[in-house]
């Protein structure tokens, strides 16, 4: 196939700065590896709890220095800010911050209007955080967390004023003042012990590409099998398509640390969407040339195989590229491309266009990737990526954000428990927290377990422990002691939301003010408070609105479809009143991908389902978005025939139904791909055309082949294409 591509390719790479200088630092990479082979997962860890230990004291002490109505506020800010990764710290603060202010600002204005009506106020509060949850649950990284604090900062402002409403101004800056204590003393702590090291961001890029090709290799080995027949756990793409999504992460944060990249970032992100693109091409098309007759195709087919060998030793070699050597690759990329391109212009055969073609689309696409990620060649600006919005995932949290609020205040209101504020300080923003996860309903007995955990913890810091405290140094041990288990296990991704509900609730359990006074009614009634709230988040998130993967695996599916359908129906113009621009391929491209993840994601909480179809299917899905794309393009191409042009406008009317009948369409396809094998040229003279450089000088040949790689995809992705999806109900 080939690939959709609007500007030529870069012919120098000269002027590489910035991300070219940062990439080529990696040469330096071995110095720093001394470094980096003492540091041991186990000496990390106790580096970034150390650290922590360290913040927190820093932030308790300038807390009751500064006599603040809630000190521990301070110090869960700093177990939740704090981060290893410099970028990360900065960017989760900011909008800690910034979700703070906002909270306390509605607060305010809730109080303000319901002070004397508590039934309007916990019907405005359910509203107010249903619509965090959903704000969470449709941004990304630690803007979603702004989304959250601006949530339940909300009912911890308000709890405190209660009892005097007219204290909730008190209470609002009490709250800011203590979570920017919190933010300045884990910025203080991290940034000053951040030792020097080289750029992890150049690494990342290097190896992602690096194993990217040695998974393509793994398929272009002489009779290796497909990826039908594998498990989902084990096919290369599905993690490396996590870990491409995941250096979208790492350049986000990367762009808080340093202006040069931030400069940067989109370009980079475009690169790191070119790379979640090139996942969908891996796997080879194993049935094309099995269509190759014999005779006359037996020059085409050798020819064929010859570009499939172009491609692989081309990825074999980048596989092994030495740090700091990705710039340097550009060059070989583009010579094998043209090779490729030369073997493409003297084809006749329509099997072997297609694999020749698929080849060249793929190193394309590579060129493309790796010239954006090292900042090499002029940048198209135009190119906007938009991140997947789940609706349905997004309001399903906000429903059971707001129905815990609900229940939560009916239940204070009801039987007025002193301790009902203290279970709503905890429904609240648990409910916020899991609405950026992305399995709500799994993740709430994670948190609500963390908690569970705190209530004893939290028994014994208070019963056996304080009243043994006569100083600060003390407190400040015994509360690191206890917070010890949670600060240590966050480190690690298996245990990290028990850990989180451990170490940021036990903080909420403690009764520790300035001076320290003991209620043991008080703390009895927290703690029961503390366990109604974990039984209450437990039943809302997996009893009465409980995840289904099936459904929502089976809706994504859906939605892939329904792309393709939409796409079909896209306009070829690019002005005119009431017209559809044509759209990006790299933005259509990058939405899918981002479907595929979430796909994943549900897919790996049913381990029984059988996943390589579907998979398989929605990867063949999206290499069909980018042939329609070409479709589009090739159907006013002048340089092609008029019998050329008409074919291109029936494959894209019969694409409209692909849902409906996909066999009946493919069928059509191979049709029209057929009576256009006998319009193709004779073989060029020795003078012939120069070597193909883009869509519209590919001309009839790139038609044919594109629509051989139509028909091979429609039959790859039949399962999920179908309205029915079969692949999801066999399983």
């Amino acid at each position: 196939m080939t690939g959709p591509d609007n500007t030529m390719a870069p012919s120098s790479r000269t002027g590489a700065s910035g991300i070219a200088a940062l990439l080529a630092g990696a040469r330096r990479m071995n110095r720093g590896r001394r470094w980096s082979s003492l540091a041991s997962p186990y000496w990390s860890t106790l580096a970034y709890t150390l650290r922590t230990m360290l913040a927190i004291g820093i932030a308790l002490s300038t807390a009751f220095a500064l006599q603040l109505q809630s000190p521990m506020s301070a110090v869960t800010t700093v177990l939740i800010v704090v981060n290893p990764v410099t970028g990360a710290l900065i960017s989760k603060s900011l909008w800690r911050l910034f979700g703070t202010l906002l909270g306390a600002v509605v607060a305010v204005a809730l109080m303000s209007a319901f002070a004397q009506a508590p039934l309007l106020f916990t019907v405005a509060l359910s509203l107010c955080i249903g619509a965090a949850c959903v704000v969470a649950s449709l941004l990304r990284y630690f803007k979603a967390y702004g989304a959250v604090l601006a949530g339940y900062t909300i009912i911890i402002v308000a709890s405190s004023s209660f009892a005097q409403p007219l204290n909730i101004f008190t209470g609002a800056l009490s709250r800011v003042s203590a979570v920017s204590v919190g933010i300045v003393s884990a910025a203080l702590v991290f940034l000053l012990t951040s030792l020097p090291q080289p750029s992890t961001l150049a690494l990342t890029i290097e190896t992602l590409v690096r194993d990217i090709a040695s998974g393509f290799v793994l398929y272009r080995q002489p009779g290796a099998p497909g990826l039908s027949g594998r498990n989902a756990k084990t096919l290369p793409r599905t993690g490396l398509l996590l870990r491409a999504s995941a250096l979208d992460e790492t350049i986000e944060y990367a762009g808080a640390d340093s202006y040069v990249l931030r400069r940067r970032m989109g370009r980079l992100r475009l690169g790191a969407a070119r790379l979640l693109g090139l996942l969908s091409t891996l796997e080879p098309l194993h049935d094309a040339l099995a269509r190759t007759g014999s005779g006359d195709a037996s020059r085409d087919l050798s020819e064929a195989h010859r570009a499939q060998t172009i491609a692989r030793e081309t990825m074999q070699a980048l596989s092994q590229l030495p740090p700091g050597g990705l710039l340097g690759s550009l060059p070989m990329i583009d010579a094998a491309r043209v090779r490729i391109d030369t073997i493409a212009i003297g084809l006749r055969d329509p099997a072997a266009l297609t694999v020749t073609l698929h080849e060249r689309d793929l190193l394309s696409q590579l060129s493309h990737a790796v010239a954006d990620l090292t900042d090499a060649g002029s940048a198209d600006t135009r190119i906007r990526l938009r991140p997947y919005l789940d609706w349905t995932t997004a309001l399903r949290n906000g429903f059971r954000g707001a129905l815990v609020t609900l229940i939560g205040g009916l239940f204070w209101y009801v039987t007025q428990w002193t301790a009902g504020p203290t279970m709503l300080s905890f429904l609240v923003p648990a409910a916020c927290l899991l609405s950026t996860n992305p399995s709500a309903s799994k993740a709430s007995v994670e948190l609500a377990t963390g908690a569970l955990l705190a209530i004893p913890a939290s028994m014994v810091f208070q019963t056996f422990l304080v009243p043994q405290i006569s100083g600060f140094p003390l407190l400040w041990g015994a509360l690191c002691l206890c917070l010890l288990p949670g600060i240590w296990l966050q480190y690690h991704p298996v245990q990290r939301g028990r850990a989180f509900g451990y170490a940021v609730f036990f903080n909420a359990m403690i009764n520790v003010h300035n001076p320290i006074t003991f209620d043991d009614i008080s703390l009895l009634n927290n703690w029961e408070a503390f366990l109604l709230g974990c039984i209450c988040l437990v039943m809302v998130f997996r009893v009465l609105l409980p995840a289904n993967p099936r459904r929502d695996i089976a809706r994504l599916a859906a939605s892939l479809g329904r792309a393709i359908e939409l796409l079909s129906w896209q306009r070829p113009v690019v002005a005119g009143f009431g017209a559809w621009p044509l759209q990006r391929w790299e933005v259509w491209q990058n939405l899918q991908m981002q479907k595929i993840q979430r796909m994943i994601q549900r897919l790996q909480q049913m381990p029984g389902l059988a996943a390589a179809p579907l998979v398989q299917a929605a990867f063949a899905t999206v290499a069909l978005g980018r042939v329609i794309l070409t479709l589009q393009q090739l159907q006013s191409d002048p340089a092609l025939p008029e019998a050329g042009r008409d074919a291109a406008r029936q494959a894209l009317r019969a694409l409209r139904r692909v849902r409906m009948e996909p066999a009946r369409v493919a069928s059509r396809i191979n049709r029209l791909e057929h009576e256009l094998a006998p319009l193709l040229a004779p073989d060029p003279s020795a003078n012939g055309p120069s070597p193909i450089s883009d869509a519209s000088d590919r001309g009839l040949p790139a038609l044919v082949g594109t629509l051989g790689e139509a028909v091979l995809l429609i039959e790859k992705a039949r399962g999920l294409l179908d309205r029915r999806c079969p692949d999801l109900a066999a399983a």
